[in-house]
């Protein structure tokens, strides 16, 4: 399966009405990790700057689709 087919049924089956911005999120987080490994720093810190980036991202969320995620 073609990786944008794969990212469309995805969110098609989620029904969030923010999953590609979460999936960016997690793209983005993981990218640094990727960016600091090259640097010699921890990757093992990716997923807790993915939930620290993820809380800050849910500010911008309406207060109805919080409960959601």
């Amino acid at each position: 399966m073609v990786f944008i087919n794969m990212i469309t049924t995805a969110n098609n089956l989620s029904g969030q009405p923010f999953f590609i911005e979460v999936l960016a999120l997690g793209c983005w987080t993981i990218w640094s990790r990727r960016n600091n490994l090259i640097l010699k720093r921890d990757f093992g810190k990716w997923k807790d700057d993915f939930k620290r980036d993820f809380v800050l991202y849910m500010h911008r969320a309406k207060e109805i689709d919080k409960p959601k995620w």
